[in-house]
């Protein structure tokens, strides 16, 4: 799997403690790799990682708390569907998703992140997984399971102090 996206993380980062980071996961688990971003905020929190939280279908009832924080940086971790292959991670630009794209969350990104961005003052990253599905009653496909364990391990670095990658165990 490309680490093009762990790459562009830490050049992006450069500076910025974990204090000024916070990654918000979107997705539902119940359809298989839509649930990838909250899936990913769910095993960060179990790890211990408290900036990172899983808005579920609904990230916008965590805006207030993320904004609490005064975060640097906001990253929404959810799938997306952008031609790769399936599990591949990219970063994105909330600017450039379908303002009134489909999506199994009640708020489009792209409203989320100019509301963040306006309210926090912070760059607002999207990352990206490609799904293979996302349908009722399916489970998480194994590429996407792979991008989300090598996610966890670099967000649980770059939330809790470390690099990317050097997390709490």
């Amino acid at each position: 799997m490309s680490t093009r996206w762990r790459d562009e993380i830490g050049r992006g980062l450069r500076g910025d403690g974990p204090a000024c980071n916070v990654l918000l996961g979107v997705g539902n688990r119940l359809r298989g790799d839509d649930g990838a971003g909250s899936l990913l905020a769910a095993r960060l929190a179990a790890r211990g990682v408290d900036r990172a939280f899983d808005g579920g279908t609904a990230p916008e009832h965590y805006c207030e708390r993320v904004a609490s924080l005064a975060p640097r940086t906001v990253f929404i971790a959810d799938a997306a569907c952008f031609g790769g292959r399936e599990g591949e991670v990219r970063l994105l630009d909330p600017r450039s998703l379908g303002a009134g794209a489909f999506s199994t969350h009640g708020v489009s990104l792209r409203p989320l992140a100019a509301y963040l961005e306006e309210r926090c003052g912070c760059r607002v990253v999207v990352v990206g997984i490609q799904p293979a599905a996302a349908r009722d009653g399916e489970r998480i496909s194994p590429a996407v399971m792979g991008a989300v364990a090598e996610l966890e391990d670099c967000f649980a670095g770059l939330l809790a102090g470390g690099a990317p990658g050097e997390g709490p165990a």
